[in-house]
């Protein structure tokens, strides 16, 4: 096996994208690394470091069944007040 020169290979690594995850923020029109937020162990949401613009929100299973479970909780309970009352 042929391995390239020290010259070969300082070309190769400055063709190759430094990171790849960069993007333009629409708000600020800046190239940025967006940064990420957790919310219980999983990815909410990223956003600008700059400006703070949400870029991405992430569609979060958990806390989409606490908002389920909330609406159920406050609907049962507005029927048991009306059982009650009536």
């Amino acid at each position: 096996m042929i391995l390239p020169s020290p010259a070969e290979r300082r070309q190769i690594l400055s063709q190759t994208p430094k990171t790849k995850n960069l993007v333009v923020c629409p708000n600020c029109r800046k190239t940025v690394l967006p940064r990420l937020f957790v919310y219980r162990r999983e990815p909410d949401h990223t956003a600008c470091p700059h400006c703070g613009k949400t870029l991405r929100s992430f569609e979060n299973s958990s806390r989409l069944g606490d908002k389920i479970l909330l609406r159920i909780s406050v609907v049962s309970g507005a029927l048991y007040l009306l059982s009650v009352v009536i």
